[in-house]
Order: structure tokens, then C-alpha cells, then sequence
């Protein structure tokens, strides 16, 4: 077969990170995405280059399934709750 792309080290900090809440990590936003890992991965310097299609893979190996972002709607407006 191929050859591992990652070490066994490098995929354990990768899903370590992905199973992580962002904002525990010091991040804005509260949920991952598979561009919003990739970013992280590289700039923390866990790997070189990664595909967005290896992360997926790496999460559905071990069952790990993302979040969906929720937008969320405010308003200064004091009768929102009301109207909404």
C-alpha cells in the first residue's frame, strides 16, 4: 500500500486539535470548519500542507463529525425578542 502522509503523532495532535472547541484554544470563532483546521494545522506547523479532503478523511476514520456554524441574529432593537 501507500505510505502514511502524516506520522502517528502528527494525526493524533490533528484530531486532538479538531476535537477541541476553538475558543478553548484561544480562537473567535466556536466552531470548526474543514478550511478553519487546515489554516490552524499549518500555521501551528502540525504539517507542511494538508488537502481539505485528507482532513475529512482523517475525521471520518475516527467518527469525529463537525459542527454546522448557526447564524445568529441580534438587533439593538429592544422589542427583537418580540418580533422575532
Amino acid at each position: 500500500g501507500a505510505k502514511p502522509k502524516f506520522t502517528r503523532e502528527q494525526r493524533a495532535e490533528m484530531l486532538m486539535i479538531a476535537s477541541t472547541e476553538p475558543q478553548k484554544l484561544n480562537l473567535h470563532f466556536t466552531t470548526w470548519s474543514l478550511p478553519k483546521l487546515k489554516r490552524y494545522f499549518i500555521e501551528k506547523q502540525v504539517v507542511d500542507s494538508i488537502s481539505i479532503e485528507s482532513i475529512r478523511q482523517l475525521l471520518k476514520s475516527e467518527g469525529i463529525k463537525l459542527l454546522k456554524s448557526k447564524r445568529r441574529q441580534y438587533s439593538n432593537d429592544p422589542d427583537f425578542s418580540k418580533k422575532n
